[in-house]
């Protein structure tokens, strides 16, 4: 799902679309503080269910968590929607009070655009939530996400569906150009005490953490379409990336089975945790047993507060992050005003990690290579021959795996679990890359232009103050700013190997002449 905000762009604040004036907060309609909330409008009442996201890899206990939170939640009436009910292993009665609903084996997924509005709904999910909000049996929903879920698009989904309901311009009309009655119905019902958003109130999202896999994911390279093929064929988002956004978006972390791992370790992952999202209630479990009151009604969710509370846009923005230094763990921000040489950076780069690159997609350039494909000419005897050249041409994943990993090891970014923020590339004035590190992968793509370089009428758009902070005196906002996580940190040696990637005075002179490795980045318009 993509909501058309460009959330990164929060760098020093200057993207006033995620201010916390402008987003819904979680509980904004709420009335009292008992447990079964109600919402009041125009004189009727409307029992309004709270929701929690679940999320975690495969194995790391969320449904175990579930099974403990349905049967010891003593003062709240909680359902549960889950992927696959077998697995539940609930009591029948359970099963019988509708306390336990199932999503169909293949989502049901809607597409919805506007303008630069774009998002993905899930249909089954959202007529779940309704059914149970309006039987009036339950006051709190836990909804239990895929193992490689992203917890925001759902936090998104309850966003746009607040703001359409509010009558918010653009997505108000967005669903009511729809072709769907039943989504209409849900989102801009005529009385709107029968909305959905008015039915069920996101109140937290938690994140449950395997312990005893945590530090092996960092040095997972695989791909989701390649764990999940049938249904995520061609998903080209990484297993530690996903694993550290459902990290870094909780509200709640449950690091569990802390008995099948040492107190160092346990205290490590602590710090590492705290470091990638110092606002998160972290709670340590074994078999996810956990006090329902530290889950359910916290009140916890703010979408705007969401959005910020990765602990390396926080020291990018100049915000308190917890010391983690007896953990082992700590982390620093890389800033310098001079753009990277393209190539020494790539060469660093694919020394160390694996590169992951999203070009832009362009149908015409794939209808040229099937055309190229086809020629037996000169030139495409060429392509095959610099093909094979290709060091890893022919070697299985696991070789390519020992092979980086080995690299890694030896090369200054060894220690580092996490990194990211922005860069500037020498052969790119116009455009801020966005680098984003977790484990042995590393992702770059664009982030759209640096303010110094929008138009006048653009930049009206946003904040006046928060724009001149980040074009500082020089009215210039091109800079590298990239946050680095690691255990332990080898600060010196790194920002002494950034630098020697940074142009000279006489390379910026002759920016035209320097080759660029990279892909074309995908941008934001």
């Amino acid at each position: 799902m993509c909501s058309g905000f460009g959330v990164e762009r929060l760098r020093s604040g200057a993207a006033s679309e995620w201010s916390e004036e402008t987003l819904p907060r979680a509980g904004s309609r709420r009335i009292g503080d008992s447990s079964l909330q109600t919402v009041e409008t125009k004189g009727v009442k409307q029992f309004s269910m709270k929701v929690a996201v679940l999320s975690g890899f495969l194995g790391a206990g969320k449904t175990t968590l579930l099974r403990h939170l349905l049967l010891e939640a003593k003062k709240s009436k909680v359902a549960v929607i889950v992927n696959d009910m077998a697995s539940m292993n609930v009591d029948a009665e359970l099963v019988k009070s509708g306390a336990i609903a199932q999503l169909d084996e293949k989502p049901e997924l809607v597409e919805m655009q506007n303008g630069c509005i774009c998002c993905t709904l899930r249909m089954d999910l959202l007529r779940s939530l309704a059914n149970l909000a309006r039987s009036g049996k339950f006051d709190y929903c836990i909804i239990e996400s895929t193992g490689i879920s992203e917890p925001m698009q759902v936090a998104e989904t309850f966003m746009l569906m607040t703001q359409a309901a509010d009558g918010q311009e653009g997505l108000k009309e967005m669903f009511e150009e729809s072709e769907i009655q039943e989504l209409k119905e849900l989102v801009l019902a005529e009385r709107s005490e029968d909305r959905l958003a008015h039915l069920a109130q996101l109140d937290a999202c938690v994140t449950v953490i395997d312990a005893l896999n945590f530090f092996n994911t960092f040095e997972d390279d695989r791909v989701v379409g390649e764990v999940e093929p049938e249904q995520f064929e061609g998903d080209e988002r990484t297993l530690t990336d996903l694993m550290v956004d459902q990290v870094e978006f909780a509200d709640i972390i449950i690091l569990n089975k802390i008995d099948l791992v040492s107190d160092e370790t346990r205290q490590k992952i602590r710090g590492v945790i705290s470091q990638l999202n110092p606002s998160a209630k972290l709670v340590e479990t074994r078999y996810s047993a956990v006090d329902p009151s530290l889950i359910l009604n916290t009140g916890l969710f703010d979408f705007a507060k969401a959005m910020t509370h990765a602990g390396w846009l926080q020291s990018v923005q100049g915000k308190m992050v917890p010391e983690t230094e007896e953990y082992g763990v700590s982390s620093f921000v890389y800033r310098r005003r001079r753009a990277f040489h393209p190539q020494r950076l790539y060469d660093l780069i694919t020394n160390s990690f694996i590169l992951q690159e999203f070009e832009e997609y362009d149908q015409d350039d794939e209808d040229e290579d099937e055309d190229d494909d086809k020629g037996d000419g000169e030139e495409g005897d060429e392509k095959e021959e610099e093909e094979e050249e290709d060091p890893k041409k022919g070697m299985s994943r696991e070789e390519i795996h020992a092979q980086v990993k080995a690299k890694k090891e030896k090369s200054v970014f060894r220690t580092i679990l996490r990194s990211k923020g922005f860069m500037w590339l020498a052969t790119r004035p116009k455009e801020m890359g966005e680098w984003s590190q977790a484990g042995l992968m590393l992702t770059l793509r664009g982030q759209g232009t640096w303010l110094c370089e929008m138009p006048a009428e653009t930049l009206a758009m946003l904040d006046e103050e928060l724009v001149k902070k980040d074009l500082g005196p020089d009215n210039d906002d091109h800079r590298q700013e990239l946050v680095f996580i690691g255990a332990p940190l080898n600060r010196e040696e790194i920002e002494h190997t950034l630098d020697e990637c940074l142009v000279t005075d006489e390379e910026m002179k002759a920016i035209e002449d320097l080759e660029d490795p990279f892909e074309e980045w995908v941008t934001e318009e």
